[in-house]
């Protein structure tokens, strides 16, 4: 059963499923490195206003 059709079907569901799967993993990502980033930017500030004080 190696019907072209099939095959190309069967790839663009693959294909289909791994771009959400990255978009997925990207939207994560970009989640985590704002975390960090929003963590690493309070930590300064608290720094900065325990040198002040």
């Amino acid at each position: 059963m190696t019907d072209p059709l099939a095959l190309l079907l069967i790839g663009l569901v693959v294909a289909g499923v791994c771009i959400a799967y990255w978009r997925v993993v990207v939207a994560v990502l970009a989640v985590l490195v704002l975390g960090v980033f929003a963590v690493g930017l309070i930590t300064v500030v608290e720094s900065i206003q325990q040198l002040t004080q």
